[in-house]
């Protein structure tokens, strides 16, 4: 990432200025705000120099950080707990043994099953925790559709008790699971009461069958697609959850070929490395090729890559994210035999995960502290404002200290953040070029994300993608 500081005196620390060879842009990293500065404009200015008469925005300058500072405090005494998202596990236990499952890699895979009393407990203790306004409930394992007459009974209580509250909103009702053990009856089922599938799948038949396997060994990819065209004809919004590590980051271009035309899904999730760096999925991983890849396949194709789309759509409308994982303050996770916590991927660590919801509340305020907003070594970061700290539980889990961060997540975050600015300058550089100095509007920003398909709607997982997403 280029970032220079040329003759702007005065800038704010939260202000990176990018080199786009023709122009420089200046970023506030907070109030997300971008100037595009020609540089034969700036030519024209004495000594080259651009001072607040110039840029017309004293965000920009440093006497004016008190401000932001005193806007970013206000949040620190919104620690409380709001929960609104629920992931039922409705089953431990899962048909296949994947490779890089934290469950297998940790040696501790569950087995348990909720039952139908239990589920209805769970379900209405959740809408009063969520002071009956839950915004979305999750159905994960284990393998999910193992228990499906659960999920379907889930799914019949929510929804009726939705239509009782009057809710503004419906609930965002999502399954994640690896598309077996699911016949056409029940998916017709899901479709109509309007519940998200999301598949997991890693690619096609090569790069899938590398790690994600049976527990004998044997290869997934035939019965996951199986599992993919049932929901799709049954009516139902399917999207993909593509874990991306050393067996396909290096394959990406075949593999959004693969889904843009056969399979066509509403949306792609990314799902970069999880977990400690002992997992097979990171070793000899060459993370800074990973994001390239990334983002020189969401250059090529259509289809909408969430976890690149989420940010951009927060870049250029000017809101900030909080907490990236809304096991900061706003999900709770249940297993089966009334254990409860805020992270699903810690399924099996019997230190996260309570009978006592009080120590559930503990652990979800601790990890809200773990916003880089709040951290004031993260002060320089351009990612700053659109970043929410990535998953706390990985920063944990290398470091041994809650509030540690990912180097790989903080190199993906500002890689986005240059990528998505050089997209905007590529499409409006004549204008720039033509007014010297640009400050582009929110109307302005609201037409590139329209052009890059970044306003999609009716997705999986849109309790997950819109919480913690505030105005500075």
């Amino acid at each position: 990432m280029t970032k220079i500081q040329p003759k702007f005196s005065g800038l704010s620390k939260y202000v990176t200025v990018f080199d786009l060879q023709d122009s420089f842009c200046l970023f506030h990293s907070i109030t997300l705000e971008k100037i595009f500065v020609s540089k034969k404009y700036l030519a024209n200015k004495l000594n080259n120099k651009i001072n607040a008469v110039n840029l017309n925005n004293s965000h920009f300058f440093k006497k004016h950080d008190t401000v932001i500072e005193k806007s970013i405090a206000r949040y620190k005494t919104k620690s409380n707990p709001n929960f609104k998202q629920l992931y039922l596990i409705v089953t431990e236990a899962c048909n296949f043994s994947c490779k890089y499952c934290r469950q297998v890699t940790h040696g501790r895979r569950g087995k348990y099953f909720i039952g139908e009393d239990e589920l209805k407990q769970v379900i209405n203790r959740f809408f009063k925790l969520s002071g009956n306004e839950p915004a979305g409930v999750v159905f994960y394992g284990g393998e999910p559709m193992l228990n499906k007459k659960m999920i379907i009974s889930s799914v019949q209580l929510i929804r009726k008790e939705e239509k009782l509250l009057h809710l503004k909103k419906p609930i965002d009702l999502t399954i994640i699971t690896n598309g077996t053990n699911i016949d056409i009856v029940t998916a017709k089922l899901l479709a109509k009461a309007d519940v998200y599938i999301i598949i997991s799948l890693d690619g096609t038949l090569e790069e899938n069958n590398s790690m994600r396997v049976y527990q004998g060994g044997k290869g997934t990819f035939t019965d996951n697609i199986k599992g993919y065209h049932i929901f799709k004809r049954a009516g139902c919004q399917v999207g993909i959850s593509c874990t991306v590590g050393n067996h396909n980051y290096h394959k990406l271009e075949k593999i959004f070929n693969y889904f843009e035309k056969e399979l066509k899904p509403v949306n792609v999730g990314i799902n970069l490395p999880h977990d400690d760096y002992t997992n097979p999925l990171v070793t000899n991983i060459d993370y800074h090729k990973l994001c390239d890849n990334l983002f020189k396949i969401n250059n090529r194709h259509k289809v909408y890559v969430e976890h690149i789309m989420r940010k951009m759509r927060l870049l250029f409308t000017q809101e900030i994210k909080i907490n990236d994982c809304p096991a900061c303050g706003y999900r709770l996770v249940y297993l089966p035999g009334g254990r409860w916590g805020v992270c699903e991927g810690a399924m099996g660590m019997d230190s996260y995960f309570f009978n006592n919801l009080k120590k559930v509340r503990q652990m979800s305020k601790e990890w809200y502290f773990t916003s880089p907003l709040f951290d004031n070594l993260c002060n320089s970061c351009p990612g700053l404002g659109i970043c929410g700290g990535g998953c706390p539980f990985d920063g944990y889990l290398q470091s041994g200290k809650v509030g540690s961060r990912d180097n790989n997540r903080c190199y993906f975050i500002k890689l986005l953040v240059e990528w998505g600015l050089k997209k905007f300058y590529k499409l409006h550089k004549k204008r720039i070029m033509s007014k010297g100095i640009y400050q582009p509007d929110l109307n302005i920003q609201a037409t590139f994300l329209r052009n890059i398909n970044s306003l999609k709607e009716n997705l999986p997982l849109r309790s997950s993608a819109n919480f913690a997403i505030r105005k500075i």
